[in-house]
């Protein structure tokens, strides 16, 4: 069952290798969590390790960017790898299911072109596409996109940010994931890259590889990424209530959180811990 806590200072000695989402746990989008970096501070302190784990379908030299540009002092300096990442690994090295894909891709959502300089064809026209990239949700450039055609012509869509959810200040909104289920909803071939997959978490791992599984705890605010990614990973989580799950856990007492939890995953994956929010 999982148990509550106050402050991280309850855990840190329980663990060597900490893996930390970054949206709802360590800033909002628009300010980091000061509390989050006494956290990492404290982890550095102890010779620990720490790795941050995104679902962002930008690289991680532009999230570093973002997160010191909103008042990061130590965190940015810290090993990150997003989903983009992962993607155009996999992309380039062509192994399966990013295998026999073909060549050329259309661009769906920012102008960020994650494949930019490499061996791939970035097309303006859809239907000469051999697949779809997925990075960001779809924005002004992307009006005319036809999705049921793109369905019916099987092109396969490949989303490089999972989130369904996502946070903006005070504000939880649809996330690039919600995208990529609305296209598979409809019948098309969707691969996803990013937690909770193994695509992502096998490699966060690979980063820990000194460390025993059960030394390493995961750190994140959405239930069915970053814990269930963490519980099919085999490692211990603690789940943010204040996240993109607020609107669920806000004003509950501690058995109707448990309860929630259990009801929202199915009592499939269950986190470790949980506390409201990161605090050392």
């Amino acid at each position: 069952m999982t148990k509550k806590i106050k402050k991280f200072e309850e855990v840190i000695n329980q663990y060597d290798g900490f893996i930390f989402d970054q949206f709802g746990v360590i800033h909002n989008g628009k300010q980091i969590h000061k509390n989050a970096e006494d956290c990492f501070f404290q982890i550095l302190k102890k010779n620990k390790k720490i790795l941050l784990l995104s679902n962002s379908g930008k690289s991680s030299k532009i999230n570093k960017e973002r997160i010191k540009s909103i008042g990061s002092k130590i965190i940015h300096e810290q090993k990150m790898i997003t989903s983009g990442d992962v993607c155009k690994k996999l992309l380039l090295e062509k192994k399966y299911p990013l295998n026999n894909i073909g060549n050329k891709y259309f661009l769906i959502g920012s102008n960020y072109d994650l494949l930019k300089g490499t061996d791939y064809q970035k097309t303006e026209d859809i239907d000469d596409s051999d697949f779809l990239l997925l990075n960001t949700l779809p924005n002004d450039n992307n009006k005319e996109i036809n999705l049921d055609k793109s369905i019916r012509n099987n092109k396969l869509l490949i989303c490089a940010n999972p989130d369904l959810l996502g946070v903006s200040g005070n504000k939880v909104s649809k996330s690039v994931g919600s995208f990529a289920l609305e296209y598979e909803s409809k019948g098309g071939r969707v691969i996803f890259i990013g937690k909770p997959y193994s695509n992502v978490f096998d490699i966060a791992l690979n980063y820990f590889a000194n460390i025993k599984k059960e030394r390493i705890l995961m750190i994140g605010d959405s239930l069915f990424h970053d814990i269930k990614g963490a519980t099919k990973a085999d490692i211990d989580s603690l789940f943010i209530l204040s996240g993109i799950h607020k609107n669920d856990f806000e004003l509950l007492e501690d058995h109707y959180i448990k309860n929630k939890i259990l009801n929202l995953t199915k009592n499939k994956y269950i986190p470790t811990y949980f506390c409201n929010f990161l605090k050392y």
